[in-house]
């Protein structure tokens, strides 16, 4: 994501010279001098070499009538899908989608931020990694969902134990752990209570439960041991 950010501050500069430079161009066009402008800018970011086309304003006044229509356009794009490919929305790629990990997200960031540039609202992506990344964003979700709901029955549990009512306390902690989620305090609680309870079945239960969760967890893994050789 730190890519992504040095892009969209490159662009933001290179509009900002862009403008800049227009304005020269058009007060050039008053003047009997013809001022040095160059063909383009360059601009390096993250050792990647930009090479930005400088407009005149006739050209930039095209462009911005231009990238307004495609704005306009909700199926504009730069180009048409071919065979195995489909059009996507700029927005399916925006930060805070979900997507955030997904191995291919970089790939695209490039094609979105010149499709934001001209005011497409679509990028050509293949239909396989389209279905990768609907997928990726369907398990992020889930996780999400899980994350919030383990969080809510943790919160629970210690406040039902708070309050002295440990088979509640207990009861929620079973139902937390049935989510399976990698979150430590749950199993752990288990444990503690079962073993105050004398419980030594339900305690190697959550035990085994937690190694799936956390294989070869140094903590459970001494604790397993520990109640297998209690008699």
């Amino acid at each position: 994501m730190e890519v992504v950010g040095y892009i969209l501050l490159a662009a933001l500069v290179a509009c900002v010279l862009i403008v800049v430079i227009a304005r020269v161009s058009k007060r050039s066009t008053n003047s009997p001098e013809t001022s040095d402008v160059p063909a383009s800018l360059s601009i390096r970011v993250q050792g990647r070499e930009y090479s930005i086309p400088t407009p005149d304003a006739d050209k930039l006044t095209a462009w911005s009538e231009r990238k307004e229509a495609n704005e306009t356009n909700p199926d504009s794009c730069e180009t048409m899908p071919g065979e195995g490919e489909t059009l996507v929305p700029v927005s399916f790629f925006a930060p805070g989608c979900g997507l955030a990990g997904w191995s291919k997200y970089e790939d695209y960031w490039e094609a979105c931020n010149r499709a934001s540039w001209n005011g497409y609202n679509n990028i050509v992506v293949s239909v396989a990694d389209y279905e990768e990344a609907e997928a990726y964003k369907a398990e992020a979700e889930r996780r999400e969902r899980l994350l919030y709901t383990t969080a809510e029955l943790n919160n629970k549990g210690l406040e039902l134990e708070k309050r002295g009512e440990v088979p509640a306390a207990i009861a929620t902690y079973e139902e937390c752990i049935k989510l399976r989620y990698p979150a430590f305090h749950a199993y752990w609680r288990l444990c503690v209570l079962y073993r105050k309870a004398k419980d030594k079945e339900n305690e190697l239960r959550v035990i085994r439960v937690a190694l799936d969760v956390f294989p070869d967890d140094e903590k459970f893994t001494a604790r397993l041991n520990k109640v297998l050789a209690m008699k």
